[in-house]
């Protein structure tokens, strides 16, 4: 094992691509529910977006900002999933205490952050995220901010292959 694989540093994965079918791959969500990804986000619109860790200050604000803005999402027939590498019972703590009108993948294991090819820093995730139509990557942000990321996907929602 490398030096930087033993501190958590991601290996050599590649984000995936526009044009990319989502993995088959299953998760807990924040109840505890198995959800199997292809499933999940093989019809309709889906924005995943990929944080570091439940609870903490940037990851609280870029939660709040999705929930603060879920009904312009909705408005264009997006939905919302959150993945980080926490646990469902965090997740679950997580997801109640900030009312997050959205669902929290619990990715213990990390094997959907690694299928999706985000790096990892200190056995985290760094924040990606993902539009996905009918299971297929249609637009990635792979420097996602904790602020404005709805005004960064809907900027480029005419701008995206149709359907």
């Amino acid at each position: 094992m490398s030096f930087l694989k033993a501190f958590g540093f991601g290996g050599k994965e590649q984000p995936l691509t526009v044009g990319s079918r989502v993995p088959q791959l299953s998760a807990l969500d924040h109840d505890g529910n198995r959800v199997e990804l292809a499933e999940l986000l093989g019809t309709g619109l889906t924005y995943l977006y990929f944080y570091p860790k439940a609870g903490t200050p940037g990851c609280t604000l870029q939660a709040c900002d999705l929930r603060d803005g879920f009904s312009r999402l909705a408005e264009n027939g997006i939905r919302v999933v959150g993945v980080s590498r926490d646990k469902p019972a965090k997740q679950k703590k997580f997801h109640d205490a900030k009312a997050l009108p959205f669902l929290l993948l619990a990715d213990e294991d990390g094997k959907v952050i690694k299928a999706f090819g985000v790096p990892l820093i200190f056995g985290v995730a760094l924040r990606q995220s993902y539009l996905i139509r009918d299971g297929v990557v249609v637009w990635r942000d792979l420097h996602a901010r904790v602020n404005g990321q709805i005004d960064d996907l809907l900027r480029a929602l005419p701008h995206l292959p149709k359907a």
